[in-house]
């Protein structure tokens, strides 16, 4: 059996070893085998993965090689690349120096009936390095980007016939190369794939640069325009809602817009509130086309908040709600930025820290690949950015509600009680089963348990000492009064 494949081994060398054709196909076989001349094209490609960072919105439009170019981190493909041709080189090495198999270029018993058309070192031929390490190369980039695998794989198989052409290799030393190759490319694409594909951190990171299109428009027909200034200087208009004398004002949060908290506007004005959607930097109907993550956003909530007061609703009788991103906007504003203390803040699902909620959201390894690619004023002024700096600086005594959800894994309940504790006069409410606040699908939030935690925050900001200290709500809208989730406290139902 060995001396089968032996003969078949030698048969197939002399076959394409003997092919011939000419000066130009000895030249592209030479071209190719050549790790000198394969240098400058591969440290442009290496050039343009390095350099490639933020992918252009443009190529959104596009599938294809353009849409995993969106979604890969070109860096970390990189990376991959460079960890793959060094594990099949290396392992490549260990079975050349443990088998020790002569090139058939430089076996009496052959190199007799063999053409040696390409100049190597060494005398070690099993496996074959170069169709080893090319086909690592084309099993990563394969992997990343599909669309090129056909290419990919072309190379690697001309890459190895040119070693059996040259003389310098058995065709079963390529085929094994051809093997370790896919085997370590795999591996190591394996290890970081799920690192190099960073559709999430873009998505994070897409606002920061330039405003992204697309978002639910607010209905006109029942609503007023109410223009207004941030402190900054911004010309912007909120949409007014008058149902009463006093005021819910809604602020959104980083991935939604004024739009999305449209479910809330009945919920409100059921309870007597006229509702001001606020637009925010970055977002539809602002004029500023990016966005910071929260602290100048506070401008534009400020500059609301004094137009509503020009428009006949008093600071003292304002409720300002805010989910996420537009939670610790509305904190900061009622603390830092408001002409006059407002009744209260309901703040659903807010931060203590950005940077520590992109670390649940997505991993210390993309919140840091985030944190990074950031602009830089951005980073440094959310780096400053937290909750826990502005409650203790509220002016007056107004009232703060944290609204957790006890799946939340962005913004856990943990952080709203450590937000509760800072202010003044707070009250938490955890949500039981609930996950972070997602007004876009307000079916996946159940109605009873929000309302009544609406309602208990509502209590609460009117002075009411039955709604205090740490609250659960069920997802029937049962409370229970507790001091930590799994307390055993009787509760009330909202029914």
């Amino acid at each position: 059996m060995t001396a089968s494949l032996h003969a078949l081994d030698l048969h197939l060398l002399h076959s394409v070893n003997h092919l011939g054709g000419g000066p130009v196909v000895e030249g592209a076989m030479r071209l190719l085998s050549s790790v000198q001349a394969w240098m400058i094209p591969l440290g442009i490609l290496a050039a343009f993965l390095a350099l490639w960072g933020r992918t252009p919105r443009e190529f959104r439009a596009f599938g294809g090689l353009a849409g995993y170019l969106v979604s890969r981190d070109s860096r970390l493909v990189l990376a991959a690349l460079v960890c793959a041709v060094g594990l099949s080189d290396l392992s490549g090495n260990l079975i050349k120096h443990a088998v020790h198999r002569q090139r058939p270029c430089r076996d009496p018993e052959v190199s007799w009936n063999v053409e040696y058309r390409i100049h190597t070192s060494g005398n070690r031929s099993f496996p074959s390095s170069h169709a080893a390490n090319s086909a690592s190369l084309a099993t990563v980039v394969s992997l990343a980007y599909p669309p090129v695998a056909i290419p990919a794989a072309a190379f690697s198989f001309l890459v190895g016939a040119s070693r059996v052409y040259g003389g310098v290799h058995y065709p079963s030393d390529v085929a094994a190369g051809w093997v370790l190759g896919v085997i370590s490319g795999a591996s190591v694409w394996a290890a970081f794939r799920r690192k190099a594909s960073l559709g999430s951190v873009i998505g994070y990171s897409r606002r920061f640069r330039k405003r992204t299109g697309g978002r639910p428009v607010m209905p006109e027909e029942h609503l007023e325009r109410l223009p207004f200034k941030s402190v900054d200087g911004w010309s912007c208009t909120g949409r007014l809602r008058r149902a009463g004398l006093r005021l819910a004002v809604l602020v959104h949060g980083l991935h939604e817009d004024e739009g999305m908290l449209a479910p809330l506007e009945k919920l409100m004005a059921d309870r007597g509130y006229s509702v001001l959607f606020v637009p925010l930097r970055g977002h539809d109907d602002h004029p500023c086309p990016r966005t910071t993550g929260g602290p100048e956003e506070a401008m534009d909530l400020a500059g609301a908040l004094t137009a509503a007061e020009a428009a006949g609703f008093e600071a003292g009788q304002t409720v300002v709600y805010g989910d996420s991103m537009g939670a610790a906007v509305a904190i900061k504003a009622a603390c830092l930025m408001s002409a006059r203390p407002v009744r209260g803040v309901i703040a659903h699902g807010c931060y203590t820290s950005f940077f520590e909620s992109a670390r649940m959201k997505l991993g210390a390894w993309k919140a840091a690949v985030l944190k990074t690619i950031l602009p830089g004023p951005v980073r440094r002024s959310l780096v400053e950015f937290s909750p826990l700096t502005y409650l203790p600086l509220a002016p007056g005594q107004p009232g703060f509600v944290f609204l957790n959800g006890s799946r939340d894994s962005v913004c856990p309940p943990e952080m709203g009680a450590r937000l509760a504790s800072a202010c003044g006069r707070g009250l938490h409410v955890v949500l039981g089963g609930a996950g972070h606040p997602r007004w876009a699908e307000p079916e996946r939030q159940s109605a009873w348990q929000f309302e009544k935690a609406l309602d208990l925050s509502l209590e609460f900001l009117d002075g009411s000492e039955t709604a205090r200290g740490s609250l659960f709500v069920d997802e029937d809208g049962v409370v229970r009064d507790v001091s930590r989730l799994g307390d055993n406290s009787s509760g009330r139902s909202a029914r």
